[in-house]
């Protein structure tokens, strides 16, 4: 009988060592993996700052002066554009020198969970507060905002929402698991270790778009492997980021999924050919995914 006893505690005991084990295991990998995901939290450009003077001062920008921009600012022709259009000539330089000034310097991050093992990078200052890092000079409805700054289990699987509302700043997004679709200000991205901001070709119907995602999409469950088998149903009953934008798009006839796979990611519609840079930071301008 004492021997059943023994017998049993020491099953118990070697029970529990193997299980608590196996999660110190696990929390080391977790912890491992995420230390060294954070050396690609933002793209940090080799090259120096330059004038930008000579440019602004031109009448009409050639497709080198744009290259040139996006290369310094981070920021795209339709962004110039609307800088240019909507401030006088006297104050170009200190706007887009504060542009250049934000994209060109090494940011400070942090590590932050939102999910049982899901984390984002994002910018802070020297006493380790969460920050704005970047201005967003133009927004309009449609337009995709992703970041690669989320990840899990040392997998960077970015961030994608869509926007609803320009002039109120709001978008629609998938956040993490247990949380339904919702409206959120994109203020909260420019705190993001890294931003894309991207406009559909002129032809695409962007403002039909994006009544659509409001009247159809708030509210919905997250579903991690949405998609998969089936992408397109009739009745979405769950989403998740990427497929809550890829959905709207496609329902208009437009497959953003560049790749074309049963699961849709930030990262497939960064390289979307419907698309045109609007602003990056954090991110290639000559690859930005």
């Amino acid at each position: 009988m004492q021997k059943n006893i023994y017998m049993k505690k020491n099953i118990m005991k070697n029970s529990f060592i193997i299980t608590a084990s196996f999660f110190i295991v696990v929390i080391f990998l977790i912890s491992f993996l995420n230390m060294n995901i954070q050396k690609e939290a933002s793209f940090i450009p080799n090259y120096s700052k330059i004038n930008l003077q000579k440019i602004l001062q031109k009448e009409h920008f050639t497709d080198d002066d744009y290259k040139t921009l996006l290369m310094q600012t981070g920021l795209g022709e339709n962004a110039v554009d609307k800088i240019i259009k909507t401030n006088s000539y006297n104050e170009l330089n200190n706007i887009f020198n504060k542009y250049q000034s934000d994209f060109l310097k090494k940011p400070n991050h942090c590590i932050r969970k939102i999910g049982l093992v899901t984390y984002e990078d994002k910018i802070i200052n020297k006493e380790g507060n969460i920050i704005k890092a970047f201005e967003i000079p133009d927004i309009k409805n449609g337009d995709v905002v992703i970041s690669k700054s989320t990840f899990s289990l040392g997998w960077r699987h970015g961030h994608a929402a869509l926007v609803t509302n320009a002039e109120k700043g709001e978008i629609i997004e998938a956040t993490v698991w247990g949380c339904p679709t919702k409206i959120k200000n994109i203020s909260s991205w420019q705190s993001y270790s890294s931003f894309i901001l991207l406009r559909p070709k002129k032809a695409i119907e962007s403002e039909e778009i994006s009544k659509f995602a409001l009247e159809k999409l708030k509210d919905i469950p997250y579903g991690i492997f949405t998609g998969i088998p089936n992408k397109d149903p009739d009745c979405i009953s769950k989403t998740q980021c990427a497929h809550l934008v890829w959905y709207c798009y496609y329902k208009f006839g437009y497959d953003i999924d560049s790749d074309g796979g049963w699961l849709v990611t930030p990262k497939d519609i960064a390289r979307s050919k419907f698309f045109d840079i609007v602003q990056v930071y954090g991110v290639n301008p000559e690859e930005i995914w």
